[in-house]
């Protein structure tokens, strides 16, 4: 750009760096300096696009977006980001068609299954979530975050045999994952069939999920809470609830705060969740 201060390209791959480096605000003013030199590079338009989605303007990376996809109609990676976008506006429907031409487009697109899935679980359409992300797993088998994902839905469905292994694989891939120990550690806690709960296991599970997250995290703490006293140890239940409802209380959680202080009287009678 010494050289050559209006090489659209440079403008574009310093953006991108800049980008990169977050530097978002930095990299726009190069992305734009580049499209004034290149009005019809479809490219430039999904990088000013994406850079404004991080800075949380949706409407105008909506439209820029748009604009380029009118170039680039074919452009999947384009159409998830537009897609993405309009879900996190609560578009569901327009997300959705957006997440469906990107397959189309490119049907081995990592992630767009995974967020096609994430639109349908919105509009309660649960067993087409599941198939999603089932696909999704099938491209990338070894994907923590989409077995930790699927796990929590199909838990939602009542298909616990399923989450677990779901939740097994997840922590298999990334064994310090706190959200999979957590809820894994949940269902061996407190699920009402006493063939899948296991006290000491779930124990194991919340302290490390605690201990990843330094025990800050009230419904992670409320589950090491459940986990003890599914074992048995019931003076820890006790306690660690207590620190459950006082975190609750300060991250302004109510109802997590009531529901741990009601879950001690239990423990105090000497019973599990």
């Amino acid at each position: 750009l010494d050289i050559c201060p209006d090489f659209a390209e440079a403008h574009n791959d310093l953006g991108v760096a800049l980008f990169q480096k977050g530097q978002v605000d930095e990299a726009i003013a190069h992305y734009l300096k580049a499209l004034g030199r290149e009005p019809r590079d479809g490219r430039i338009y999904f990088n000013i696009g994406n850079a404004l989605f991080r800075q949380g303007k949706l409407d105008e990376a909506i439209d820029y977006l748009q604009r380029g996809l009118v170039i680039l109609p074919t452009c999947a990676i384009a159409q998830d980001l537009l897609g993405t976008v309009l879900l996190q506006k609560g578009q569901v429907d327009e997300a959705i068609g957006h997440f469906q031409q990107a397959l189309q487009d490119q049907p081995d697109l990592t992630g767009v299954h995974k967020n096609l899935a994430a639109a349908l679980a919105q509009k309660g359409q649960m067993d087409e979530a599941i198939t999603q992300l089932s696909l999704e797993l099938l491209a990338n088998p070894n994907d923590s975050a989409t077995h930790c994902y699927l796990a929590g839905v199909l838990s939602s469905q009542g298909k616990t045999e399923e989450s677990v292994a779901h939740y097994r694989a997840a922590l298999n891939t990334r064994p310090e994952f706190p959200e999979a120990l957590n809820n894994l550690a949940w269902i061996l806690a407190a699920n009402a069939d006493p063939q899948v709960r296991n006290g000491p296991e779930a124990v194991a599970l919340a302290e490390r999920a605690c201990r990843l997250t330094d025990s800050k995290q009230a419904v992670m703490v409320g589950t090491l809470a459940a986990a003890y006293a599914e074992a048995g140890r019931f003076a820890e239940a006790m306690l660690t609830a207590e620190k459950a409802a006082l975190l609750a209380e300060q991250g302004s959680q109510p109802e997590l705060a009531a529901r741990n202080r009601k879950l001690i009287e239990l423990y105090r009678a000497g019973k599990p969740y």
